[in-house]
């Protein structure tokens, strides 16, 4: 999914508070989750667009919302990031550029920063890891339950088994100039490393239990990671919906 800003558009955001999350979601000048969340047997969300338009917030609200419906412990988010350098960033000084303010307020969070780990009010909430190093520390093999959605515990109340879920978020999927296409390789091959950690021996559940976000600002470069993953190479300009 591209997302094209009109320039009238602009002028109209500067004007917006950037914790009126909801006033801009009315306006539709903001991404929301509600969207992609309709969708049903759909696993792979490709969200490209402009800066600004909320595309970090609404996959980690989307994943927060799934933690505090279902409980902490039955929801898992990984969050990647090209090269360590912008993991590291983002969990520098306790974590502070991790999460967005609008949902630090929308679901008073109280971060704190262990690792690659990101927690609140002590449990975990979010798992941080470079693509960069995927071939290098185990490749993953930290990540693997076979038994985590396979052998859900049985909820009391219902007799059936409890709803788990998978989010996984890839940010910046499109390469920066300089560093990050010199140290990491092949990014792509990386990341399904860390997918077959995750997924494997896992059996496809009769709900949406995975949801796979792939964000970038622009597409004139991006078509190598897309052509890898999707077989598709989007149009620069060409916005809109496409279901491959």
């Amino acid at each position: 999914m591209a997302v094209k800003r009109p320039k009238s558009v602009t002028k109209i955001l500067n004007n917006i508070k950037k914790q009126d999350y909801e006033e801009k979601s009315k306006l539709g000048l903001y991404l929301t989750p509600h969207a992609i969340m309709g969708y049903h047997n759909m696993t792979h969300f490709v969200v490209i667009g402009s800066r600004g338009r909320g595309k970090s917030v609404f996959s980690i609200d989307a994943a927060i919302a799934a933690k505090e419906k279902y409980g902490y412990e039955n929801v898992k988010i990984f969050y990647f990031r090209i090269s360590d350098l912008s993991v590291k960033a983002m969990l520098a000084n306790k974590a502070s550029k991790a999460i967005d303010p609008i949902l630090m307020a929308k679901y008073n969070l109280d971060i704190t920063c262990k690792s690659n780990i990101v927690y609140n009010k002590g449990k975990p909430l979010i798992e941080f890891y470079p693509l960069v190093s995927a071939g290098k520390v185990g490749k993953g093999v930290n990540l693997y339950d076979a038994n985590w959605l396979n052998n859900r515990p049985i909820n009391p109340k219902t007799g059936k088994p409890i709803k788990r879920f998978i989010f996984v978020i890839w940010d910046e999927f499109l390469m920066a100039e300089g560093v990050e296409k010199k140290t990491t390789g092949d990014p792509v091959a990386q990341f399904k490393i860390y997918l077959e950690a995750i997924f494997r021996d896992q059996e496809r559940l009769d709900y949406d239990a995975v949801k796979i976000f792939y964000l970038a600002n622009a597409v004139s470069e991006c078509a190598s990671v897309l052509g890898q993953l999707f077989n598709y190479i989007p149009t620069p300009g060409d916005f809109g919906i496409k279901k491959l």
